[in-house]
Protein backbone atom coordinates (compact mmCIF):
# COMPACT_ATOMS: atom_id res chain seq x y z
CA UNK A 1 0.00 0.00 0.00
CA UNK A 2 1.20 3.63 -0.98
CA UNK A 3 0.61 6.23 1.41
CA UNK A 4 -1.06 9.11 -0.44
CA UNK A 5 -0.89 10.53 -4.21
CA UNK A 6 2.15 11.95 -5.15
CA UNK A 7 1.53 15.54 -7.00
CA UNK A 8 3.35 18.93 -6.95
CA UNK A 9 3.37 22.14 -5.13
CA UNK A 10 2.85 25.24 -6.69
CA UNK A 11 6.83 25.98 -6.59
CA UNK A 12 7.35 22.41 -9.02
CA UNK A 13 8.09 20.17 -5.99
CA UNK A 14 6.84 17.11 -4.76
CA UNK A 15 4.72 16.07 -1.83
CA UNK A 16 2.39 13.20 -0.62
CA UNK A 17 -0.56 14.37 1.71
CA UNK A 18 -1.85 12.04 3.78
CA UNK A 19 -3.72 11.83 7.45
CA UNK A 20 -2.23 10.06 10.12
CA UNK A 21 -4.31 7.43 12.17
CA UNK A 22 -6.22 10.25 14.51
CA UNK A 23 -6.51 12.12 10.77
CA UNK A 24 -4.12 14.90 11.51
CA UNK A 25 -3.31 16.00 7.87
CA UNK A 26 0.55 15.21 7.27
CA UNK A 27 3.17 15.61 4.28
CA UNK A 28 6.52 14.51 2.78
CA UNK A 29 7.42 17.25 0.43
CA UNK A 30 10.71 17.52 -1.53
CA UNK A 31 12.47 20.29 0.08
CA UNK A 32 13.88 23.31 -2.50
CA UNK A 33 17.40 23.08 -0.08
CA UNK A 34 20.04 22.08 -2.37
CA UNK A 35 22.61 20.45 0.00
CA UNK A 36 26.60 18.99 0.09
CA UNK A 37 25.51 15.88 -1.60
CA UNK A 38 27.33 14.95 -5.06
CA UNK A 39 23.93 14.13 -6.70
CA UNK A 40 22.03 16.80 -5.70
CA UNK A 41 24.07 19.73 -6.17
CA UNK A 42 22.01 20.78 -9.46
CA UNK A 43 18.71 19.25 -8.51
CA UNK A 44 16.74 21.26 -5.71
CA UNK A 45 14.85 18.90 -4.35
CA UNK A 46 16.68 15.96 -4.13
CA UNK A 47 19.32 16.96 -0.55
CA UNK A 48 16.40 17.58 2.07
CA UNK A 49 12.77 16.66 2.50
CA UNK A 50 10.01 18.06 5.11
CA UNK A 51 7.94 15.55 6.86
CA UNK A 52 4.98 15.88 9.81
CA UNK A 53 1.79 17.00 10.47
CA UNK A 54 0.64 20.41 8.62
CA UNK A 55 -0.65 22.06 11.61
CA UNK A 56 0.37 21.92 14.95
CA UNK A 57 -2.92 22.24 17.58
CA UNK A 58 -2.83 24.16 21.09
CA UNK A 59 -4.16 22.58 23.49
CA UNK A 60 -4.15 23.00 27.50
CA UNK A 61 -6.24 20.85 29.86
CA UNK A 62 -9.47 22.15 31.23
CA UNK A 63 -8.47 22.64 35.35
CA UNK A 64 -5.00 23.99 34.03
CA UNK A 65 -7.05 26.84 31.93
CA UNK A 66 -10.21 26.95 34.89
CA UNK A 67 -6.91 28.10 36.84
CA UNK A 68 -5.67 30.48 34.52
CA UNK A 69 -9.01 32.50 34.14
CA UNK A 70 -9.80 31.08 30.73
CA UNK A 71 -13.40 29.95 30.46
CA UNK A 72 -13.99 26.16 30.44
CA UNK A 73 -17.25 24.49 29.29
CA UNK A 74 -18.62 21.32 30.45
CA UNK A 75 -17.10 19.02 33.04
CA UNK A 76 -13.66 20.14 34.01
CA UNK A 77 -11.11 17.71 33.10
CA UNK A 78 -9.81 16.40 29.52
CA UNK A 79 -8.33 18.92 26.85
CA UNK A 80 -9.78 21.84 25.39
CA UNK A 81 -8.20 24.53 22.72
CA UNK A 82 -5.95 26.80 23.73
CA UNK A 83 -6.13 30.13 21.81
CA UNK A 84 -3.25 31.69 20.21
CA UNK A 85 -2.30 35.28 18.71
CA UNK A 86 -2.73 35.35 14.95
CA UNK A 87 0.77 36.35 15.33
CA UNK A 88 2.39 32.95 16.80
CA UNK A 89 2.81 30.21 14.26
CA UNK A 90 3.55 26.99 15.57
CA UNK A 91 6.19 24.53 13.08
CA UNK A 92 5.21 20.55 13.06
CA UNK A 93 7.20 19.22 10.08
CA UNK A 94 10.80 17.79 10.37
CA UNK A 95 13.66 18.81 7.73
CA UNK A 96 15.08 15.30 6.74
CA UNK A 97 18.63 15.48 4.77
CA UNK A 98 19.62 12.52 2.83
CA UNK A 99 21.62 10.80 5.70
CA UNK A 100 18.69 11.53 8.19
CA UNK A 101 16.68 9.40 5.84
CA UNK A 102 18.70 6.42 5.93
CA UNK A 103 18.49 6.07 9.58
CA UNK A 104 15.07 6.59 9.63
CA UNK A 105 14.54 4.02 6.94
CA UNK A 106 16.86 1.83 9.10
CA UNK A 107 14.49 2.13 12.17
CA UNK A 108 11.43 2.12 10.35
CA UNK A 109 12.59 -1.40 8.64
CA UNK A 110 13.51 -3.18 11.79
CA UNK A 111 10.01 -1.57 13.55
CA UNK A 112 7.89 -3.24 10.70
CA UNK A 113 9.65 -6.85 11.06
CA UNK A 114 10.61 -6.73 15.13
CA UNK A 115 8.09 -3.95 16.78
CA UNK A 116 11.56 -2.42 17.77
CA UNK A 117 13.65 0.34 16.63
CA UNK A 118 16.27 -1.17 18.14
CA UNK A 119 19.45 -3.83 17.16
CA UNK A 120 17.73 -7.04 17.53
Amino acid sequence: MILGENRQTSHGFEIVEFDDRYGAACSLQQSSMIGDYEDSLDRPGSSCVWLGIHEVEASILKADAEALGMKVEGEVSGWMDYPLPEQVLLAGRMHLDREQVRGLIKRLKRWLKTGSFGEP
